[in-house]
């Protein structure tokens, strides 16, 4: 099994996953178990490293130009939201969302269901390589 392979099925789709995994968001951000589940910034930061990677190595992972255009579209999507309240904290930045409030969030919701899509199309690559 190659590098790239190993990378692509156990790093990259694990973190495309966790991004749609509604269930997972529900157990850990709204109900406070997070036992088998990470908080809305680590599950963000692992899909932002790993995305990049295989954006910026795409043909490596075998993704046609639509398949590419659709993850870019999903990572502006994580990267942009608003993960913040029109409220200040101490030091006069605005204080973040709680797990929860992003979980309520139907922005999220939305980006919950377009990772869902990118998901089903990205999970069946297969990379010989």
């Amino acid at each position: 099994m190659s590098n790239v392979k190993e990378y692509y099925e156990n790093v990259f789709l694990k973190d495309l996953k966790n991004i749609s995994n509604e269930e997972a968001q529900k157990i850990a951000w709204k109900s406070g178990k997070y036992q088998s589940f990470s908080t809305y910034g680590e599950v963000t930061d692992e899909f932002i490293t790993s995305c990049e990677y295989v954006l910026n190595s795409y043909q490596h992972f075998l993704l046609v130009e639509t398949q590419k255009e659709k993850l870019q579209k999903l990572y502006d999507m994580v990267e942009n939201y608003d993960n913040t309240i029109d409220e200040l904290d101490d030091s006069g930045w605005r204080k973040k969302k709680t797990d929860k409030q992003i979980y309520n969030d139907p922005k999220w919701h939305e980006i919950q269901k377009y990772a869902q899509e990118v998901y089903d199309e990205l999970k069946n690559i297969k990379i010989d390589t």
